[in-house]
């Protein structure tokens, strides 16, 4: 699901602000004494006072109102899907996040200028505010808190998969790279494949050998980073149908009992003997919390989801304008 332009920025928004970028700004020259400014002055250039109403003009003249909007629109979304599905965030969560925070951005702002800062030191030389930082870390950690609590009510149910375990003796390369196999080669390869794991599948029925010390000793499904079923004693993840391949799976799903084995079979990767671990409709408990917890972390790891989360989210909202609002009210012209 594409995400509009509008949309996309303000998800990148969404986020509390980077130290990086604040201490990647230009330094000021060296701070001199504290001046109070009355509360209606953002900031004093060149002797010049910038009011809060400079600065809301400024936001209406080069269209930044498009992207709040964006934003507080994305706020009260969360703030809804919140709610619905309980997530509450406390203000010692948000102040825990923000001293965080604080830290990270004194020592970044420290490190670019070259001399000891304070918080206060870095909030007068870059503009921070408290109210600003606290308000994009209150947004940030609620909408992490409501996505991972939605994610935990999408997780599939186990009824019809399956926990397998298998040995692989490979008739193709794996990893790639490998030049490609003449037919007398690739003839004589399926042979001595196919010869390896009729010997496995005897010495694991005869008790020489244990499915899992077979796997981890002889299954080629080691994985690039050493870490494949092998390495499990051939046990795989919980899955359905229209995983594997089709003589794989046709194989799983014909073994009855759990622990049950299959005769060597062929599939398009090499030679394989299939093992029943369990149902999916048997799991246990720690396997039931296991699979969840690994189903959650496989859908944060994908980066594409919550962007496509936030973007349903609001297209769900009913959004109505204003069209008569003014970001900044007409001056009215002095009698003269």
């Amino acid at each position: 699901m594409a995400l509009t332009p509008g949309l996309f920025l303000a998800a990148f928004l969404l986020a509390p602000p980077s130290p990086s970028s604040i201490a990647a700004k230009p330094p000021a020259p060296k701070a001199t004494p504290v001046v109070k400014l009355p509360a209606n002055i953002v900031a004093r250039s060149g002797g010049k006072d910038i009011t809060r109403d400079d600065v809301m003009e400024a936001l209406t003249a080069i269209g930044v109102r498009d992207v709040v909007m964006q934003w507080l629109n994305q706020k009260v979304a969360i703030e809804k899907e919140a709610k619905r599905l309980g997530v509450v965030l406390t203000d010692a969560e948000v102040k825990l996040k923000l001293d965080e925070e604080k830290g990270k951005v004194v020592e970044n702002a420290t490190r670019q200028i070259g001399e000891p800062l304070t918080f206060d030191d870095v909030r007068r030389r870059f503009g921070v505010t408290l109210q600003e930082m606290e308000w994009r870390i209150r947004m940030n950690l609620l909408a992490t808190k409501t996505y991972d609590k939605y994610l935990e009510t999408q997780v599939p149910t186990l009824k019809g998969q399956r926990k397998l375990a298998h040995i692989l003796v490979s008739t193709i390369p794996l990893n790639g790279g490998a030049p490609p196999m003449t037919p007398e080669e690739a003839k004589a390869r399926e042979a001595e494949a196919q010869k390896k794991i009729e010997g496995i599948a005897a010495d694991i029925k005869s008790g020489k050998l244990t499915f899992e010390k077979a796997a981890a000793q002889f299954s080629d499904d080691k994985g690039p980073d050493g870490r494949g079923s092998a390495s499990k004693g051939g046990g795989m993840p919980f899955a359905g149908r229209g995983v594997f391949d089709p003589a794989f799976e046709k194989a799983a799903w014909s073994l009855g009992k759990t622990g049950a084995v299959s005769v060597p079979i062929k599939s398009r990767f090499g030679w394989h003997l299939v093992k029943l671990i369990r149902k999916g409709e048997d799991a246990t408990p720690a396997e039931l919390s296991a699979f969840r917890q690994e189903y959650v972390a496989m859908a944060k790891a994908d980066q594409r989801l919550f962007p496509q989360w936030l973007n349903n989210l609001v297209r769900n909202q009913n959004l109505t304008f204003n069209t008569e609002f003014q970001l900044v009210e007409k001056k009215r012209k002095k009698n003269r």
